[in-house]
């Protein structure tokens, strides 16, 4: 048996696979869990070894309607295959040309099968050894599409091998790298790919090609992949390096080399901590490692263990780490790893504290944290309410941003600090947790209030402006503790918000420039002060920046004739000056505005549609590098809504998965909060997906790259504030 075992959703049931051709479904009420409740097949034994793991999926879709249990593995006879998870029944088997296996090397002579992955909705995704990814339907294995994975450029029908299991992102694309292999004249190379399922597209690949010293990687990736809160993908290369590439992007980020060959999958927590074990080979080392990998690197905090010597388990070194890591869902983090010495014949289950519990989101690593392994967006979604301060009224606060580590930043009302601080009732800028309670932003001793928080980066830099009267205008927090100062303004500006600001620290915001006459600043850091940079506005007109991206796009509104409509721009990247910005138009209306940008994903607002007579706001998304709005970019109403109903949409954030997010009118009229992403024929209303008593989610504000949404609402009636996130779940 060589994958990792799953569990069904009650934990009551065990799924694990063997290289006798066998699947066995034990009940893990006995203890130790011995009593087999079925066998597949069920007096027989397949031609060929099982080497995946079992994908779970409690709701899988039935040919006449309505759900059932159901597991799927792929064995090395060629099939995938779909089981009734409570009987053992045969629900159907497809060819996905997987006969024998990856290729064996000599470093690598036992190898695995790529484990199924299933999507939101219920369909399936195997890798296969003969290079092509497949896309299952859930009811009767039909095959909907097979992407040839072929960045080698092979000829012929075979592509690049799979043998690690496929992550699913947020975004709802597959990451899946392949291996190194000869296959007669040709060599196959090892590569990562970021494939949309929509087409199917592959959105980006990027070589894996070499190995801690430079040479060629002549194995490639057989561990399975791991997506952080980011929607970062973290790659284990055999050959003792780990790769992290932007999801969205495919750009490379970063790279550790663990001195050890990588054979398992990692699993990260939330703090941000990605756990694994190594091998031996080539002078390398048997290791548990720590690597602090997110939000950033931090190679001080990371740690190895080469032997076990904790209370509980005998000292000694460890053995080969094969299958993966799993870290509990609960506050206790609880990491566990295990380790084969296949000299002795020996192995060990080590159980240690890895610092917090599993990272949130859609993929767990291995399932841990979440009993329907294998399967994307399982979570349901925690609502945290965002409370004011002491004696505060929490329908006068409001939330604007996010980021990925769930910090939301706003203002509440209410007397921080009280009963130990004398500030006064009056609002303040604050930020929350998840625990969904303020705290000052800012210290007590210098605290003044009508500070607004509008933005807010990785780094705990926090934007946004000032209305008390004294210092007034856009104003910075360098740390969460720390008193805001006040961004410096070109000669003759005065007042003026900052709005947004990027991993970078360039803040993006607008100032006037006399009476009622905005201008865009962008003020970059140096790395001792802040210096403003004034973008301006068009010749004779006025311009508000609402945000910026990591390359420096900018998106706000902007009046572009004298006397004219406001309407919504989106710039190119590095814009200095605001001559080269056009307005992206209208979709026949009058005005228009753009809220949110994103350099992979594009840019998000409103604008005005002509329809009966009147004009209707519509919501959109623009892609990158287009400036001009078209039909194509208008976003599609609630369910059964007509693209030409006189119903209202406003879109207010877009993250790295083009997700967006905003607010729209339901078909029966009142405000709804929505999620929407490519691909989709409606939008989501996120009252439905939250489904919690006296709760209605009436407009979203922000959405992180992790799937943190924030915004507006009423709870019995009256106004609040809320955060919603992907639970884990033991």
């Amino acid at each position: 048996m060589r994958m990792v075992p799953t569990v069904n959703n009650t934990g009551t049931r065990l799924f694990v696979a063997a290289d006798g051709g066998k699947v066995f479904c034990l009940d893990t009420a006995v203890n130790p869990p011995q009593r087999l409740i079925w066998q597949y097949p069920p007096s027989s034994s397949l031609t060929h070894p099982v080497r995946s793991g079992i994908a779970y999926d409690p709701v899988a879709p039935q040919a006449g309607g309505g759900t059932e249990e159901a597991v799927y593995f792929q064995a090395n006879n060629g099939y995938t295959y779909s089981l009734n998870a409570v009987t053992g029944a045969l629900r159907w088997l497809r060819n996905t040309g997987n006969v024998g296996g990856p290729p064996p090397s000599w470093e690598h002579d036992t190898t695995w099968s790529s484990t199924p992955a299933i999507g939101r909705e219920g369909l399936v995704y195997v890798g296969s050894a003969n290079g092509y990814l497949y896309c299952l339907n859930p009811t009767n294995g039909q095959i909907e599409w097979a992407l040839k994975l072929n960045a080698s450029n092979l000829i012929g029908p075979k592509g690049e091998p799979v043998e690690s299991t496929p992550a699913i992102g947020e975004n709802g694309w597959i990451y899946v790298a392949t291996r190194y292999a000869t296959l007669g004249e040709e060599v196959a190379y090892s590569h990562v790919y970021a494939v949309d399922p929509a087409g199917p597209t592959i959105r980006w690949f990027q070589p894996v090609t070499f190995d801690t010293w430079g040479s060629p990687e002549t194995v490639g990736v057989i561990a399975g992949l791991v997506v952080d809160q980011t929607g970062a993908v973290y790659v284990p290369a055999f050959h003792s390096t780990l790769h992290k590439y932007d999801g969205c992007t495919g750009d490379w980020q970063a790279l550790w080399l663990t001195e050890g060959k990588l054979c398992q999958t990692p699993a990260l927590n939330q703090s941000g901590m990605l756990i694994l074990g190594t091998s031996v080979g080539f002078g390398g080392v048997r290791s548990v490692r720590g690597l602090k990998v997110f939000p950033k690197p931090n190679p001080n905090a990371d740690w190895a263990s080469l032997q076990w010597t904790a209370s509980g388990g005998a000292s000694g070194e460890f053995g080969d780490f094969l299958g993966g890591a799993l870290i509990r869902a609960d506050g206790s983090g609880t990491a566990y790893v295990a380790d084969a010495d296949t000299d002795a014949g020996t192995g060990a289950v080590y159980q240690f504290v890895s610092g917090s519990s599993s990272m949130p989101g859609d993929w767990p690593t291995m399932g841990s944290g979440n009993r329907r392994h294998h399967k994307a967006r399982s979570y349901p979604y925690q609502l945290v309410e965002l409370g004011p301060f002491p004696a505060g009224v929490a329908e006068s606060c409001a939330a604007f941003d996010v980021d990925v580590l769930g910090r939301v930043v706003g203002y509440a009302h209410g007397r921080p600090g009280y009963p130990y601080y004398s500030l006064p009732q009056d609002w303040y800028g604050a930020h929350w947790g998840l625990s969904g309670s303020p705290s000052l932003l800012g210290n007590y001793a210098t605290a003044l209030p009508r500070h607004w928080a509008q933005g807010i980066n990785l780094n705990g830099i926090v934007v946004g402006y000032s209305t008390y009267v004294g210092p007034y205008g856009p104003i910075v927090w360098t740390s969460l503790n720390y008193t805001p100062q006040l961004l410096p303004l070109p000669q003759g500006y005065y007042g003026g918000q900052a709005r947004d600001i990027t991993e970078d620290n360039a803040i993006i915001g607008f100032s006037d420039l006399g009476y009622n006459n905005p201008r865009v600043i962008r003020w970059d850091w140096t790395g001792s002060s802040w210096l403003e940079w004034p973008i301006g506005a068009p010749t004779d007109g006025k311009a508000q920046a609402f945000a910026i991206s990591g390359g420096l796009r900018i998106c706000g509104k902007a009046v572009f004739t004298q006397g004219g409509p406001w309407l919504g721009f989106t710039s190119l990247v590095f814009v200095n000056d605001f001559s080269a910005i056009q307005s992206l138009g209208t979709f026949g209306g009058t005005s228009s505005e753009a809220w949110d940008v994103h350099d992979a994903s594009g840019t998000v607002g409103w604008a005005h549609k002509w329809i009966a007579g009147a004009n209707y706001p519509r919501a959109f998304l623009v892609p990158p590098e287009v400036y001009t709005l078209a039909p194509a970019h208008e976003l599609p109403g609630f369910a059964g809504q007509s693209p030409t109903g006189t119903w209202r949409s406003f879109a207010y954030g877009v993250n790295g998965c083009a997700q967006v997010v905003g607010s729209a009118q339901s078909a029966s009229g009142p405000y709804r909060a929505f999620l929407w992403q490519p691909g989709w024929a409606s939008l989501q209303d996120l009252t439905d997906r939250v489904g919690l008593s006296g709760w209605v989610l009436t407009s979203a504000a922000a959405i992180s790259d992790a799937g943190h949404i924030v915004g507006t609402g009423t709870k019995n009636g009256a106004s609040r504030q809320w955060l919603i996130y992907p639970l884990p779940q033991e």
